[in-house]
């Protein structure tokens, strides 16, 4: 059977490595020996990410290791948490580094004095510190979310323990001491992230219900890490999906998805939304593509300039080519139209014209067959007439077909 998962190591010093058998194999019964293969396949994992995580400290920049000694030196300890591990320990480099501390928002600001209060009441202080910025959070316990998004309230500990379990997943649950090289691994995320596993810190109901984004941020570990969800965390997100565009505000849905999308292979987390293949897809395309299937999608998208890309995309058939032409691409502007006659919105709307025309025809996109073509449009023509008209010309041009 698998070994019980509750009875965690919780402080793991990553520095000193016991051998994984010592004297000879006894015989075992076939269900005794399979026990044993597993428990020791994942001791040979958990070894190796161990092995790993003896060597975080190399891969962390010296001013984290700085700050870190600085809060020490005055009595406080300071941990790496978050993603940053997970990162690390899959072999990548770290981008954000987030950083957690027994002091308190007031002690952090002392220490630091040229420190910016940007989440103060959260318990979260942005340090300047060698020419960086990094975030240092207060460790916290919370309570109660009913905007489903901030806890009702924030009490601060002492105990780094109580700060990761209000993390979202196992693999998010690492916080690693720059100073004493020591990894709190208090709910077996090595192992998850060993086995490829993502698993919430305890029940999957009451995590979701506290922030409903993490429903969107587990489909988007999938699709940046590969891994599958654990059985009862797929359960609850199964659960949660049919609603996902309103698991919170517009803006914070979309960038989750929005992660989804850029992604290197966002089909493991997009399948589960319902949405057609993205990975063979330019990144460029993959929103357009998503949209065409399903329109109300275009709901969470605000940034104009997109909804104006995806717009041209979904009528140019996703080619990129020719959703990328410009009005600026033409060989004719707005002065020389108006030298023609026209004014205000009727110059605007004859370079749209001519624009549609030339991105069918590249051929047309000489200034003086523009001018001509200007002055078709001023009596009428549309983008439409003009490329027909193009048809016609060159079938006269081949001659009678008998």
């Amino acid at each position: 059977m698998p070994p019980d998962r509750s009875k965690n190591l919780t402080v793991l010093t990553v520095c000193n490595f016991a051998p994984l058998f010592a004297g000879e194999m006894p015989r075992y019964s076939a269900a005794e020996g399979y026990a044993l293969l597993y428990q020791t396949m994942m001791l040979k994992s958990r070894r190796f990410m161990l092995i790993r995580a003896k060597k975080l400290g190399e891969f962390l920049p010296q001013t984290v290791k700085d700050l870190a000694v600085v809060l020490a030196e005055k009595d406080f300890v300071c941990f790496v948490v978050g993603g940053a591990i997970r990162d690390i320990l899959r072999g990548k480099s770290a981008r954000d580094i987030d950083l957690a501390t027994d002091a308190l928002p007031e002690q952090i600001e002392e220490i630091f004095p040229d420190s910016i209060p940007t989440g103060k009441a959260y318990g979260t202080i942005t340090v300047r510190f060698s020419n960086t910025h990094f975030q240092v959070t207060t460790f916290r316990r919370e309570t109660g979310y009913s905007d489903s998004r901030h806890p009702d309230a924030v009490e601060y500990s002492k105990d780094v323990r109580e700060d990761v379990a209000r993390r979202d997943f196992t693999i998010n649950a690492l916080a690693y001491s720059p100073v004493t090289n020591e990894l709190i691994d208090e709910f077996n995320g090595l192992e998850d992230l060993q086995n490829k596993i993502i698993r919430t810190v305890r029940e999957p109901a009451k995590r979701f219900a506290e922030d409903g984004l993490r429903v969107l941020r587990a489909l988007r570990f999938m699709a940046v890490t590969g891994f599958t969800l654990e059985a009862e965390t797929a359960a609850e997100v199964a659960a949660r999906l049919p609603g996902y565009l309103t698991l919170a505000a517009k803006e914070r849905v979309f960038e989750e998805l929005n992660k989804i999308i850029h992604s290197e292979a966002p089909d493991s987390g997009a399948a589960l939304l319902g949405w057609p293949t993205l990975n063979a897809l330019d990144r460029q395309v993959r929103w357009a593509a998503v949209v065409r299937e399903h329109p109300e999608v275009m709901a969470i998208i605000l940034e104009k300039k997109l909804r104006r890309w995806i717009e041209r995309l979904l009528r140019y058939e996703l080619d990129v080519d020719k959703a990328s032409m410009e009005i600026a691409d033409l060989q004719i502007d707005g002065i020389d139209i108006m030298e023609l006659g026209p004014r205000g919105a009727e110059v605007g709307h004859i370079l749209e014209t001519l624009l549609e025309a030339v991105i069918e025809k590249r051929s047309l996109n000489k200034k003086s067959v523009l001018r001509e073509l200007a002055k078709d449009i001023m009596a009428g023509f549309s983008a439409q007439d003009i490329l027909q008209r193009e048809k016609d010309k060159k079938a006269l041009a081949k001659g009678p077909l008998f």
